[in-house]
């Protein structure tokens, strides 16, 4: 079974109602267990994180 987890190290904005656009490039590579053969994709995230309290 395979799971993908993405995660941030960033600080929030410190203006209410600001936002702070991060983006990285995930990769994701998976080897065939039998046969060796590796496939790998590059996925851009994209997030927004608003300071609102």
């Amino acid at each position: 079974m395979a799971t993908t987890q993405f995660r941030r190290n960033a600080a929030a904005p410190t203006t209410v109602g600001k936002a702070n656009t991060l983006s990285g490039v995930q990769r994701c590579t998976v080897t065939e267990i039998n046969t060796g053969e590796v496939k790998t994709i590059d996925v851009t995230v994209v997030t927004e994180h608003w300071y609102d309290f």
